[in-house]
This record gives C-alpha cells, structure tokens and sequence, in this order.
C-alpha cells in the first residue's frame, strides 16, 4: 500500500511539472499552514524551492489568492509582501493579491463583538449534550413543553454555519433552556439580563444574513464577477439596515424587535463598523472592475 501512494504522489507530480512548463503566467493560493509554526521567510523559502523545482519562478506570477483565515493572518499577508517585494526586483510593478472567500468569524470578532455572548451559548449548549443523561433529559423537558424544537444544536467551533444554527436554536429555546439549567442547578444570569438578550438577539439576526451571503461565496461556479455582486450587494444591504435602525425599524433585524429596551443607536454603530471592515477587506473589487466587467458582458 505504501509504495502504492509514493506512485500516485511521484504520478501526480510528474504531471504537475509537465504542466507547469507549458503556462506563460500562474496564480499561486495560500491555504492556511497546517505544520509547525514557521515565520514569513521560512514559507517564502518554501514557496521558492516549490516554484524552482516546478521550473518557474515569480517573474511569471500574475496574482495571488489567500482565503484570509485567522491561521493565515499576520503571516500569510507578510508572505505576500515579501514575494511582491521580489517580484519589484524583477522589474514587474504589482502582483495582484485578493481574497477568495469570506472568514465570517474574522469580520464578526472585529465588529460584532459578539464572542461573549457566544461563550456563553455554547456554554449552556455544551452542559446539555455533554452528559447522555442530560441530553435525554432535556429532548423529554422540550417534549412535554410541546416546543417547535426538540433538542439544540451542535456546535462546531470551525464551521460558521453551525454557529449560526447554534444560536437560532438556543434563541428559541431560551426559556426552556434556562428553565432546564436552573433546574440542573446552573443559572444562566444573562438570559435574565435585557441588554445582553438585545446583544443576543441582535448578533442572531445579523449571523443568519452572514449565512447567506457565505452561503453565496462558497457556490458552485462562483466566478470573480459574482463574487463581487454578491458582496457589494451585502454591503449595500448593510446601509439599508443601518438606515432603517437610526428610525427604528426592524424589518429587517425582526429578532431584535422581540426584545425589551433595545438600543436601536447601538447596533447602528455596529452595523457601521461591519460595513467598514467590508470596505476594507474588499477593497481590491474597486481595481478588478475591468475584470468584471468582462466576465459579465465579454461580447460588449
């Protein structure tokens, strides 16, 4: 079996070389770097002994792609500097450099602010599936309360659409929830607390847009064009809803409007600062407007 893989690994190199040789220009994308911790000028010393032993150097690189995960950040944003930084050498201007998909969780940590509220959801959910007994216990308590759910759901701290679902259903079920807490001997102070149930309910309401637009991002098919629709769209979303709260209107965020003593001003400020991290780490759409252009009239 062994010797079974170093042939398809020498197979798929090989024809990864002959490929290789017959292209003028290439893209490189950075995925997030799995092995030991290396600093900026060890990747970049990596990426030049792959580039070399593929018969290519950065002369010919066109762009760069990084999918902006928090394993990358810092790192993976030196490491383009440094290549672009040889590439200057070489008497090419500028290397293109853009994000392919979206990292809910960064923009959401700057913005949102929302990781205490979820520390405390995931908290509640973790002391409910932890135990098989309580597990059982609680699926029996939703029974006899004839809820519309009948158990949360389960958390994965890697995937953003699971915490997005998380915390919908703890929303739902937060008085059976906290019902079975304190009668587990837990109280759950915050689901006592207005303003931290507004934040709660605010951070749901904005996670499921963000679902949507992520949803979106990760399509089959998704050309650099519709990428950027969907984007841009999101954004001008995001200034329909800032408008909206500063008149208190919550057409829009309608599980905000389920709560008592709402600030209306807070989460336009919010709301603000998510539109402004869109603009900054979307900035690079304003030079592919040309590109887009293309791709979605190419016979004009």
């Amino acid at each position: 079996m062994a010797h079974r893989f170093d042939e398809l690994a020498t197979s798929v190199d090989m024809t990864l070389k002959s490929k290789a040789s017959n292209v003028q220009y290439y893209s490189l994308a950075l995925d997030e770097n799995t092995d030991a911790p290396q600093n900026p000028s060890d990747l970049f010393k990596s990426v030049i002994t792959t580039l070399n032993r593929l018969g290519q150097n950065l002369t010919n690189l066109s762009d760069v792609i990084t999918d902006g995960a928090p394993a990358m950040e810092g790192r993976g944003e030196e490491l383009v500097e440094l290549m672009q930084e040889e590439v200057t050498k070489n008497g090419i201007n500028n290397v293109m450099k853009y994000y392919f998909l979206i990292h809910q969780e960064k923009l959401c940590a700057k913005s949102l602010k929302a990781e205490s509220v979820i520390r405390v959801v995931v908290n509640v959910v973790n002391s409910i599936l932890s135990k098989g007994l309580n597990h059982r216990e609680f699926q029996d308590f939703l029974h006899n309360l004839e809820t519309e759910f009948r158990d949360v759901v389960y958390y994965s701290e890697v995937r953003w659409l699971s915490r997005g679902k998380m915390l919908k259903r703890m929303f739902d079920l937060k008085e059976g929830g906290q019902t079975f807490a304190e009668g587990k001997g837990k109280r759950v102070a915050e689901f006592n607390d207005d303003e931290w149930m507004c934040d709660f309910a605010f951070i749901v309401d904005i996670t499921i847009h963000l679902n949507e637009l992520n949803t979106r991002l990760h399509g089959k098919g998704q050309l650099i064009n519709s990428t950027s629709d969907h984007v841009e769209a999101f954004k001008m979303k995001l200034r329909l809803w800032e408008s909206q709260l500063k008149n208190n209107n919550f057409v829009h965020i309608p599980i905000l409007l389920k709560c008592n003593g709402r600030d209306s001003q807070k989460y336009v400020r919010i709301i603000s600062e998510l539109r402004e991290e869109f603009d900054t780490r979307f900035q690079v759409f304003k030079t592919l407007v040309s590109v887009c252009l293309i791709l979605r009239s190419p016979f004009v």
